[in-house]
């Protein structure tokens, strides 16, 4: 993936994502590598916006999981 080129742990923690959950992983690099809006990312891939954006709530989550990385408290930013 060329936007994370030089970004070894982002790059394998995407590889890790689509691997385990390919749909999370599309949602995530499609919104946030390819800066397409939800609306945007639902007329590419044919799912609801809701789909969507559970698909990215979800694929950042276990993104940050792969990555190692802590996980915050509701409510926490």
């Amino acid at each position: 993936m060329l936007a994370l080129r030089g970004y070894d742990r982002l790059e394998q923690a995407l590889h890790r994502l689509q691997a385990r959950a390919p749909q999370q992983a599309e949602c995530v690099r499609l919104r946030y590598t390819e800066d397409l809006t939800t609306a945007e990312v639902t007329a590419r891939l044919n799912i609801s916006e809701g789909a969507v954006r559970t698909n990215v709530c979800k694929g950042l989550k276990n993104f940050k999981h792969f990555m190692d990385l802590p996980t915050t408290g509701k409510g926490d930013s």
